[in-house]
């Protein structure tokens, strides 16, 4: 047979084939469907039934393999009875009696053949796929789930995959060893739990070819059936719900004298959620959200006030309780975007904030256009993702937002060393939800913005004002004493009347890498949304030392009062150190000169 034989998923059942009445000889007809294949291929079917054969490399699919031919997505499940009245020996197989050819594959089958031999002869020798493979046969994505009675009695001649030395099986499983240890053992409990099926489609369940509905098929099979998926650690037969863990945001109230009316949002499905009234401490009453009141989305749940179990002009407080669905492993989610020289990244957690959820980017350079980013239309801005990581577009339908400031086509950003330019550096958020940007422009009388995360497309707000600006430094005074320079660094801590900034400054000098350029600085901001005055204090350990370069440097708050700085250096060193950190009272307590 030299054409395709496309059984299109149907079966070929309760095959019954004797060749008792066919002469033996060299070009003998065994017990097969095809006597030979040749460069052709034989797909998509199941084949059941009985076979006698006292011919030699019997198979239930063919004799001989030759050319290129494949046998794929085939399942074989027939019992094979075969005995040599030959000089030599049976070399019968699970699928095919012989290959000839190097160009022959099988690939996606399942041989459950029950092979068996002439209790009488010594010769009955089998190969659990093919009778033998004089030239390479590569065998892969198979399952053998064979029994044997009667075969290879006098020693070691058959085989679990093949007799012939060479054959290539690539992940191929078996039920048991026969004679030879030959694929990959699968335990009974592997078989039914869906771990094998999942390997043999390549630990994929995308264009799948095997199926298994587990807790009911003991073994995979071919053809059609129950997709297997892997979820951590478990497989299932549902695709996995991946998706962002859930919570609620934007949560408003509206009262009457009936009913109170509480609106929120979900960012992903919920597995359960509830809405508690408080009087005090005391928990009044539970109204367990339920069917599509937990899918992501905005809501508005009307309560009536008879149920909340107080008097009326009660003040209660509620809370939304909200049970993520989750996920077992880490997954990504959403698109991957590329910013160009991003220097600051930061995630709001704050469930009081309108911003709850977001997730901010701040790049650093404004004159730099790089094709394929998510800046390439909008460089040097402040980018924006929603908690399900989709980019938050601008009043023009762009992702990227200025703030109102002139960033995009500014051409004065400051030079602090060599041809470096820069302007939106970190981007921090309080404990409280405050958003603030630092700017190493040094043509702004603010190093350091604030943002309202309610609506990014609002103008930011400077946080230092009254100052004035020396434009060969940078740097800006008030009252003649120094206020700001422009910000390489940002560190925020604390919440309300206890917020702190801290920035590490620099100023345009020469050009050249200078210590004395950098000045770290705090300002116990508190609840003020603006500071006029010189700052609370100078942080000396990183003033005029350490820092050399306005690039890859930064500070971080601990949230216990102290700091961590960090820069990058090719060749760090104790005076050029890569990391440090530093307590409250300005002790340093770690230093790492090799990172």
């Amino acid at each position: 047979f030299a054409g395709v034989f496309d059984g299109q998923g149907h079966t070929l059942a309760n095959v019954f084939i004797d060749d008792k009445n066919i002469p033996s000889g060299e070009y003998a007809e065994p017990a097969t469907m095809f006597y030979e294949l040749q460069n052709a291929t034989v797909k998509n079917f199941r084949l059941t039934g009985e076979f006698y054969t006292s011919h030699q490399f019997s198979g239930p699919i063919t004799r001989w393999m030759s050319g290129s031919s494949t046998i794929e997505n085939c399942e074989i499940e027939v019992a094979m009875h075969f005995a040599s009245n030959l000089a030599g020996d049976t070399s019968s197989g699970g699928l095919i009696g012989r290959n000839g050819s190097a160009n022959s594959l099988i690939n996606n089958c399942l041989v459950k053949t029950h092979l068996i031999g002439d209790g009488d002869s010594p010769f009955s020798y089998a190969g659990g796929v093919a009778g033998w493979a004089d030239a390479s046969l590569v065998i892969k994505n198979t399952l053998i789930l064979n029994e044997y009675t009667n075969v290879g009695v006098d020693g070691d001649n058959s085989r679990t995959i093949s007799r012939g030395t060479k054959c290539t099986p690539t992940n191929v499983y078996v039920s048991q060893y026969f004679r030879e240890q030959e694929g990959t053992l699968a335990s009974a409990e592997q078989l039914a739990s869906g771990e094998i099926c999942w390997a043999l489609n390549g630990n994929t369940a995308d264009d799948a070819h095997w199926f298994q509905k587990l807790g009911t098929d003991a073994t995979p099979h071919l053809l059609k059936g129950s997709t297997v998926w892997k979820y951590g650690d478990e497989f299932v037969n549902t695709r996995p719900n991946i998706q962002l863990n859930a919570f609620a945001s934007n949560l408003n109230t509206a009262t009457n004298a009936n009913q109170v009316v509480v609106a929120y949002t979900l960012n992903a499905d919920a597995k359960s959620a509830a809405i508690n009234f408080y009087a005090g401490g005391e928990l009044k009453y539970s109204h367990v959200l339920k069917g599509s009141d937990l899918m992501a989305g905005g809501h508005e749940i009307a309560i009536d006030n008879s149920l909340l179990g107080v008097a009326a002009g009660t003040k209660m407080t509620y809370e939304l309780d909200v049970t993520a669905i989750g996920i077992t492993a880490p997954t990504k989610i959403g698109d991957g975007y590329k910013v160009y020289s991003a220097y600051g990244l930061a995630v709001n957690n704050v469930p009081a904030s309108k911003g709850f959820g977001q997730i901010y980017v701040t790049e650093s350079r404004p004159l730099s256009n790089a094709s394929g980013t998510i800046s390439e239309q909008k460089p040097g801005a402040l980018y924006a993702f929603d908690a399900t990581f989709q980019p938050i577009n601008a009043e023009d339908g762009t992702p990227g937002f200025y703030g109102g400031l002139d960033i995009k086509d500014n051409k004065n950003v400051i030079t602090i060393s060599g041809d470096y330019q820069f302007d939106l550096k970190n981007v921090r958020v309080s404990k409280d939800g405050r958003v603030f940007i630092a700017r190493a422009s040094g043509n702004s009388t603010s190093s350091v913005w604030e943002a309202d995360p309610a609506d990014l497309n609002k103008p930011w707000t400077p946080i230092f004002t009254g100052g004035e600006l020396d434009t060969e430094t940078g740097i800006v005074t008030v009252g003649g004493e120094e206020q700001n320079r422009p910000a390489v660094g940002l560190a925020v801590e604390g919440e309300g009347e206890n917020l702190r900034l801290t920035v590490l400054g620099a100023q345009r000098s020469n050009g050249e890498y200078n210590f004395s350029d950098y000045k770290c600085v705090t300002y116990n901001l508190g609840t003020a949304t603006s500071w006029t005055t010189a700052p609370s204090s100078v942080f000396e350990p990183l003033t005029g030392q350490y820092t050399i370069a306005p690039g890859h440097v930064g500070i971080v708050a601990d949230e216990r009062g102290g700091w961590w700085y960090e820069q990058y250096r090719a060749n760090p060193s104790a005076t050029e150190p890569s990391i440090k950190h530093f307590t409250a009272d300005g002790g340093e307590n770690f230093s790492d000169i090799s990172t």
